[in-house]
């Protein structure tokens, strides 16, 4: 939202938009209001609490600009939307089926989930991941090994070809239009036991 305040001429010409951003939470700290600032990245919050610290006295007619600039854009807002996927599960509360509703608290940061399934995929012990890899397409199999950390690849491959004695572990290649939808990555995302 700060980063949208528009630089317009007058007492805030001078100003860049971090300034202006220091500014506006300059002044809800001072009359009492918190911003919910922990909700930034990190990077954001850092970058804001420096540009505090090298901000010299501003002038009341800035301020008031600033605070006029800063309350047109937030007027001009639509709608908004929740950050992050606990508030929108809170949003929709009442209103996702009870398994949509649960399949998304896995899903959300505080249940561990990162966003990245082959992270979890990875983290699968071999001996889980060699059936799946054995029953796919050569080509299904090779993605997945790519995912995986090298460790795992290996272990995972030498796992296949053991079981295979030898011969080659993975059915030969199907044409594209039959190759399974992820069935490996679903299958140890979201197992059915």
């Amino acid at each position: 939202m700060l980063d949208s305040l528009p630089s317009l001429d007058g007492p805030t010409a001078s100003l860049s938009r971090r300034e202006k951003a220091a500014i506006v939470v300059r002044l809800l700290l001072t009359k009492g209001s918190v911003p919910f600032l922990a909700s930034l990245p990190e990077h954001k919050q850092t970058e804001l609490a420096v540009q505090l610290a090298r901000m010299a006295p501003v002038d009341q007619d800035t301020v008031a600009a600033v605070a006029a600039e800063f309350a047109d854009a937030i007027e001009r807002i639509g709608l908004s939307f929740p950050a992050g996927l606990e508030n929108a599960i809170g949003l929709l509360d009442g209103v996702l089926s009870e398994g949509a509703t649960s399949r998304l608290r896995q899903m959300a940061p505080s249940s561990g989930y990162r966003g990245n399934p082959w992270d979890d995929i990875d983290k699968a012990e071999a001996d889980r991941l060699v059936p799946f890899l054995e029953s796919e397409a050569v080509e299904v199999a090779a993605v997945v090994l790519s995912k995986l950390k090298v460790g795992k690849a290996a272990e995972v491959w030498a796992s296949c070809r053991a079981n295979a004695r030898g011969a080659s572990p993975m059915r030969s290649a199907r044409p594209a239009a039959s190759l399974p939808r992820w069935s490996t990555a679903s299958a140890v995302l979201w197992p059915t036991s």
